[in-house]
């Protein structure tokens, strides 16, 4: 039976391993494929199906002549096993890599727009293993992109074998059911085909323009709106401006993941390159109306891990997900990109570019604006880059991102984050947006105490102000001004200014400090808590999101919260220095000191800064002085005048804990700035001493209207 469409010999080619077709799967697959065909396509189609394939062949043996014809398919369906993707073997080489060259390069191309708009390639491949890593990377490298299967794979533990006709979906940790995979086979079989019949049958949607676009206004909006115009009139930030922000209806389509694009390089060292790109397009996704974007670490916590794509949909909450590779060779750059449903894994879009380097911004611009025109969103203003591209010298810009992708790496990241800060800067000494981030770096190491509080900010503000010089719409220079502001300055007014100017000019909102500023200068209450919630929730495999909502919750002393979103964020990170001390914090505040001592006697041997006060407060919880009176004697010069008040106030000497505020106040210790909220200080709040040292730090009282 000759094909749908002249000129090609069959419609379906179905490529595969004899070893697969031992216990005749393949074979009953084919066989239930054809009659599920017959019922969703009027017209018959016809499959090329070897029962006696030609696997195991050298390279030197004599391919016959008809298999280069048969090849000339509309469908290539390749059954993706754990032995299918062998550079030596037959069918990879001969059908699999064969067909992908073949198709790019005939009169539809590899890849066909569908009538429904979205992009589907002309390989529809079935998995009946989860694959080896080594076998992913294999198949994504000769596709250019992540593998796309429909899965007939029957799973629990120990057990990764084909999906059959008798399995129960119950039983399957995959929870699929054969007939349904063959229907979901038979359904994108339908939706090729169709549209290679009638290339020209796709509607055309309007788009909507970015300037003219209004919202849909919605009860749940009316009520969000509401909600934060009452939260304006009780706080003395920057309300007016979170209620602006626009936060994702009940209508889940306006929600999308960016994943790290993978690095297509033979040499594998441009993974900082496909972060950064990634990184870019995700910041500008969150200047969408109504467009719900997961976070950078949610979404890059998928890196290099063979997950599907409805997996991580449902992980991360998000209905779309974009990915896409990136290769660079001298100054020629290939980036692929592409937007898929998450649900369904139906392709929405898809491009490749092939540019010079010095295209990435635009290549960056370009895909969000597709990503904007397919979820008929509404681009606002991109703020401080106002389409400007950040430096016009590449290897500087190479030199940002590789200070990005090191700066996540822990405490010894950071270090080499700051010589690539450096190196961009000496490529580029106007490069505002390297000083902006340098600052960040700078500060971040004195507030944790890795370095001199008093040296690392100078070298934060001295950077942030140059930043600012250098370019007056840099917000991340503003906002790190008003981080100084706050933590080094003690200077409250000129710290919302600075935020307010960060916000204007496009800092995203929600943003973690907005909530941490109401807590340290007014205290807590339920808005800052569903602030914390939000940012959960836009970012939820986020360690430092996660954090940041366990401190808020300890500032509310909502104990038993702090406990169950501590012991969720030790499944993603075990050993998470801030989470293991809120968690041990916690009980200590709830009268459970018992459970507390480990945490903190853990901390000690990973990072002994953290909790030296807490574990001499939980000894004393615990009845034991002597022990606490030894370790306070022992850790005391390591401590910090704040953290040696704590140790005294629980000691009962509060004359020496006093004194020791009064120093904290004169070295302006960052760790006075919660001290209004911290549970570490509620048993002395009353004491006048303590309301002179308040007073002394010029803490603003609430406004009426701000």
């Amino acid at each position: 039976m000759p094909s749908l469409i002249p000129n090609f010999e069959y419609d379906i080619f179905i490529s595969y391993r004899q070893n697969d077709n031992r216990s005749g799967w393949v074979k009953r697959f084919v066989s239930a494929l054809e009659k599920e065909l017959s019922a969703t396509l009027k017209d018959p189609v016809s499959i090329y199906f070897d029962i006696n394939p030609h696997t195991g062949l050298r390279e030197t043996d004599d391919v016959a002549k008809s298999l280069e014809g048969k090849l000339k398919c509309l469908i290539f369906i390749p059954i993706i096993s754990q032995t299918y993707c062998d550079p030596k073997g037959f069918a990879w080489q001969q059908e699999f890599c064969a067909f992908n060259k073949q198709a790019k390069d005939d009169q539809f191309g590899r890849d066909v727009k569908l009538s429904n708009g979205n992009v589907s390639s002309r390989i529809l491949s079935i998995k009946i293993h989860d694959l080896d890593e080594d076998d992913t990377t294999l198949l994504e490298n000769e596709l250019g992109g992540r593998l796309r299967a429909v899965e007939f794979i029957f799973t629990s533990p120990g057990v990764n074998r084909p999906l059959t006709s008798h399995d129960k979906r119950e039983d399957n940790t995959h929870k699929t059911s054969y007939r349904d995979q063959v229907n979901k086979v038979a359904n994108a079989i339908k939706e090729i085909i169709t549209s290679l019949q009638h290339p020209n049958a796709h509607p055309t949607k309007p788009v909507k323009q970015r300037t003219t676009a209004s919202p849909r206004i919605t009860r749940s909006r009316i009520a969000l709106i509401a909600s934060l115009l009452i939260f304006l009139y009780a706080g003395y930030f920057l309300y007016s401006k979170l209620s602006s922000l626009t936060i994702a209806d009940s209508d889940d389509e306006k929600s999308i993941a960016v994943l790290s694009f993978t690095d297509m390089s033979p040499s594998q060292d441009q993974e900082y390159l496909g972060d950064g790109i990634a990184e870019e397009i995700l910041n500008d996704l969150t200047k969408i109306k109504g467009l719900k974007v997961i976070g950078r670490t949610s979404s890059f916590s998928f890196k290099g891990k063979n997950v599907d794509l409805k997996a991580i949909g449902v992980a991360l909450g998000a209905t779309n997900i974009l990915e896409g590779s990136v290769r660079k060779s001298g100054n020629k750059i290939r980036i692929t990109a592409q937007l898929i449903n998450a649900k369904d894994e139906i392709h929405i879009w898809s491009e490749r570019y092939d540019r010079d380097l010095s295209d990435i911004f635009s290549v960056q611009d370009d895909i969000a604006d597709q990503i904007v025109q397919k979820l008929r969103g509404t681009l606002i203003s991109k703020g401080q880059d106002n389409g400007k591209a950040p430096t016009d010298n590449m290897q500087a810009y190479e030199a940002l991102l590789k200070a990005r992708y090191y700066r996540s790496r822990g405490l010894e990241g950071q270090k080499t984050a700051i010589k690539y800060y450096h190196d961009a800067i000496d490529l580029d000494n106007s490069f505002a947006q390297a000083y902006a981030e340098l600052a960040q770096v700078h500060w971040n190491s004195g507030y944790l105490g890795v370095s001199d509080q008093h040296e690392s900010f100078a070298k934060a503000e001295e950077m942030a102000l140059k930043a600012i010089e250098l370019d007056d719409r840099c917000y991340d220079g503003y906002n790190m001004l008003s981080f100084l502001n706050l933590t080094k300055d003690w200077d409250w007014e000129s710290s919302l200014k600075n935020y307010e100017k960060a916000v204007s000019l496009g800092l995203p909102l929600p943003d973690r400090w907005h909530a941490y500023y109401q807590c340290w200068l007014y205290g807590s209450n339920e808005q800052i808590i569903k602030e914390a919630e939000l940012l959960v929730e836009k970012d939820p495999l986020s360690v430092e999101a996660l954090v940041h909502l366990s401190r808020i919750y300890f500032y509310a002393k909502r104990y038993d919260d702090v406990v169950t979103n501590a012991k969720k964020t030790l499944e993603i990170s075990p050993n998470q220095s801030s989470i293991l001390r809120q968690l041990g914090e916690a009980y200590l505040f709830s009268s459970r000191a018992d459970l507390a001592l480990p945490y903190f006697q853990k901390l000690m041997v990973i990072d002994a800064r953290y909790v030296p006060q807490d574990l001499i407060a939980a000894y004393v919880k615990l009845g034991d002085k002597a022990t606490a009176l030894a370790k306070f004697n022992e850790l005391k010069d390591s401590m910090g005048p704040v953290k040696k008040a704590i140790c005294y106030f629980w000691f009962g000497e509060k004359d020496n804990a006093f004194a020791a505020l009064d120093e904290a106040y004169r070295e302006k210790d960052a760790g006075l700035i919660a001290i209004k909220v911290d549970p570490h200080f509620e048993a002395v709040r009353s004491d006048p001493r303590f309301q002179q040292i308040l007073t002394k730090m010029k803490f603003p009282q609430y406004l009426a209207v701000r």
